[in-house]
Parts: C-alpha cells; sequence; structure tokens
C-alpha cells in the first residue's frame, strides 16, 4: 500500500511537468490542471507519509510493552474509597479513572490512576483491597476484594 501510495503521488507531479512544459504554454486550463493535479499528488503523499508514521509507532509499541512487563510489578492498596472521578480519553487512547483510597487512621488520602471505568467497580464509601499492576504509570486491576 505504501508504494502504490508513492506512485500515485509521483505520476500527477510528473504529469504537471509535462502540461507545463510540453503543451501551449500556461493558459487557465493548464493551471487549473495542474492544480487538480497537485492536489491528488498531495493527497497520495500524505497517505504515505501517514502509513510510515503508523509503522514507526508500531514499530516501537512493542518494544515499550516488553520494557513495562519486564518491571510490571503487582502492588496493593487497600482503604476506603473517597471518589472515582472518571475521564475519558481521546480515539485510540484508554479511559482513565482516579481512585482516593484513605486507609485507616491516615491522614493523607491516596490518589491511584487506572485504565478504564471504574466508578461501578469501586462505590464510595465502600472498604476495598485492590491489587494492581502498574503500567507506565496506570495501573490494570488484577484483583479486587471488597472489606
Amino acid at each position: 500500500m505504501l508504494i502504490l501510495s508513492i506512485v500515485l503521488a509521483l505520476v500527477p507531479l510528473l504529469a504537471v511537468a509535462y502540461v507545463l512544459l510540453g503543451g501551449e504554454g500556461v493558459t487557465v486550463d493548464s493551471l487549473f490542471t495542474s492544480l487538480i493535479l497537485l492536489s491528488i499528488s498531495g493527497v497520495f503523499g500524505l497517505n504515505a507519509l501517514l502509513i510510515l508514521r503508523r509503522r514507526k509507532m508500531a514499530d516501537e509499541a512493542p518494544a515499550t510493552r516488553r520494557a513495562a512487563a519486564g518491571g510490571g510489578a503487582l502492588e496493593t492498596a487497600r482503604g476506603l474509597v473517597e471518589s472515582v472521578l472518571f475521564f475519558e480519553s481521546p480515539v485510540g487512547q484508554a479511559d482513565k479513572s482516579l481512585v482516593t483510597l484513605r486507609t485507616n487512621g491516615a491522614k493523607a488520602a491516596r490518589v491511584l490512576p487506572f485504565e478504564g471505568d471504574l466508578r461501578n467497580l469501586l462505590p464510595v464509601g465502600k472498604k476495598v483491597q485492590v491489587t494492581y499492576e502498574a503500567d507506565a504509570g496506570v495501573g490494570r486491576i488484577v484483583s479486587l476484594e471488597y472489606r
């Protein structure tokens, strides 16, 4: 697909050169034909750049996943759920929830970021024990116990 996009981006450029150099000179018809051909070339060129960018991101993603999997230790947090704030992310990214837990007798609450919508899993006012895997600063729940 990449090679096809590159070829389809270069062919209109050759046609523009032919229209301007080999034709009747610069006329209104040749000007509009050149603009149309340059637009077609730009669309296919942009498509080729987006394909290259997507491939680059796909090549980098497994390396970051392997690095995170190697150091992704399980962690446990206990406490009373004070609040669960849910944030919708843009398309292509995981939604996030910020969970505020207060352990027994602690003055400061602990705020933990998790993937997904946890408003129904972690009701406010319940004591829970959450076991999660921290991955790039965001946790994924492995097990959940209500106390």
